[in-house]
């Protein structure tokens, strides 16, 4: 057997995998694939406006529930999260800014405020402008852990309302436990 036809077999094999995986994961038999399995669809319906703009109270999202069970976290993605599920706690809808092994820093804007750093980038929303952090700031106590930067299965979470909402500069570093899952689509 030559080489060509030894990596043409492979290819074959390699393809039939795949089809497998997408096509159906359950054997020949069809039915959902494994990657469809690990997570639900489900509607939900935003309540406030921490992601105003882009998201505005009484929209919908058609969110992936437990995805993240077999995905990656993203940076950019819009995620579902609850801090502490055994307190009836709210959920709340965010978009991930930081992924594990990120650095994060702050700088002083012209206004006596600060811009979040992340990778060196300063940080803006839908819209193109700068979050700005006044105050109190819970990431700042990050400040120079971990040599700035995010530790695995640490993540930083942000609402679109570039003036601040209940998101990481208030509660932290998030871990990936508290995400429950992603949004895929939006219904205005």
């Amino acid at each position: 057997m030559t080489v060509r036809s030894t990596l043409y077999i492979s290819f074959l094999i390699v393809s039939f995998c795949i089809t497998l995986l997408f096509v159906g994961g359950n054997g020949l038999s069809g039915g959902k694939s494994r990657l469809q399995d690990c997570f639900e669809r489900e509607t939900k319906t935003v309540r406030g406006n921490s992601m105003a703009p882009l998201l505005l109270e009484g929209d919908e999202v058609v969110v992936a529930d437990g995805f993240y069970r077999c995905h990656p976290v993203r940076r950019s993605d819009i995620v579902i999260l609850d801090l502490a599920p055994d307190l009836d706690s709210p959920i709340l809808i965010k978009r991930v800014v930081g992924i594990p092994g990120d650095v994060f820093d702050f700088v002083d804007d012209p206004n006596g405020s600060q811009w979040l750093l992340v990778n060196g980038i300063i940080l803006v929303n839908s819209e193109g402008k700068e979050y700005v952090f006044t105050g109190q700031n819970t990431l700042r106590l990050y400040e120079g852990m971990y040599g700035n930067g995010l530790p695995a299965d640490t993540y930083i979470v942000l609402g679109d309302d570039p003036s601040g909402s209940h998101d990481s500069s208030v509660f932290g570093l998030i871990s990936q436990e508290a995400l429950i899952g992603k949004v895929l689509e939006t219904r205005e």
